[in-house]
């Protein structure tokens, strides 16, 4: 089966922004919502990085809180549908890590 498969590795990568939006369930998050809390349970024994642009609407997570508030006000509130961003997200053990809350950042709205 195929998730026994892919559970016999220790790294996982997934490029393309279809792909990202599949493992966020293609649901709307806080941009700063943590990519590790978020992914864990999918592929749980492996690292996990993940490739893509951003050029989806609402679909990035595990960006910090300055980052968001700098692409919103420098592009007019279009930041996350204009592709001209990429994100490189790494999902570690977050249980042993400092990632083991919901936000990476605090404040964020």
């Amino acid at each position: 089966n195929f998730k026994a498969h892919m559970n016999q590795f220790d790294y996982v990568i997934v490029k393309s922004d279809w792909h990202y939006r599949r493992l966020t369930g293609d649901l709307e998050f806080f941009p700063c919502f943590a990519f590790s809390r978020l992914t864990s349970g999918i592929l749980p024994n492996a690292t996990l990085l993940a490739l893509r642009t951003v050029n989806y609407p609402g679909s990035v997570v595990g960006l910090p809180y300055s980052a968001v508030n700098r692409a919103r006000s420098h592009y007019k509130g279009y930041w996350d549908e204009i592709g001209i961003f990429a994100a490189i997200e790494m999902r570690y053990d977050w249980k042993a890590s400092e990632q083991n809350r919901v936000f990476d950042t605090c404040n964020c709205v």
